[in-house]
């Protein structure tokens, strides 16, 4: 039995990372997972986006598919998790983050700094070429502009390489569940939910 299915999200603090690659629907199932449990979702993209408002060099690497650096990321996420704290929050799922082993590391000290209670990464396995066809129909339907095939391509080769150390340094720890992504929409929600207790 995993450590995870040990967790009773309904009752227990507990702070969850969720991370896959671009399209592996990491988000769509991040949001099912907060619903279903009363979860704060921090949402890095939703940060970064408002972070390069107001700077150029930072917005000019996003629209060229790069990621923003690993202080940055960090800072955000700590001062989000501060805020929420500061809110009575204390269970949340983060997505996606850490996305490089630099921010696996920072992570934990986040984990220990602000005492966050049962730390897991949940990782969604896809295939890449399904994962492209997914987001070209994604961005078909809500128009999103950093959907283009070539930035696609270069953000799915950027994680595939980051996530490699992530997911191992994540499993020594046993603190990894990777659930298969290229299931139905419906059915990585049901895998996902039974791995948790409810009760």
């Amino acid at each position: 039995m995993s450590a995870l299915q040990k967790i009773n999200l309904k009752t227990r603090k507990v702070t969850l990372c969720i991370l896959g690659i671009p399209g592996s629907g990491k988000g769509t199932q991040a949001k099912f997972l907060a619903k279903k449990f009363n979860l704060t979702h921090i949402e890095t993209g939703n940060l970064v986006r408002e972070y390069i408002l107001s700077r150029k060099a930072a917005s000019d690497r996003y629209q060229k598919g790069i990621p923003q650096p690993s202080p940055v990321i960090n800072k955000l996420v700590e001062n989000e998790i501060s805020r929420q704290l500061q809110k009575k929050c204390d269970r949340f799922i983060l997505d996606p983050y850490p996305l490089k082993i630099s921010e696996a590391k920072h992570f934990l000290k986040i984990v220990k700094k602000y005492r966050l209670a049962n730390p897991y990464v949940i990782f969604l396995k896809t295939n890449p070429q399904l994962v492209l066809q997914r987001i070209i129909e994604r961005a078909k339907t809500q128009g999103r502009t950093d959907d283009n095939i070539q930035t696609v391509q270069k953000r799915i080769n950027h994680y595939q390489k980051e996530l490699k150390p992530i997911l191992k340094y994540f499993s020594r720890k046993k603190l990894l569940l990777t659930v298969d992504g290229d299931q139905t929409i419906k059915n990585v929600k049901k895998e996902l939910f039974s791995r948790f207790r409810q009760n």
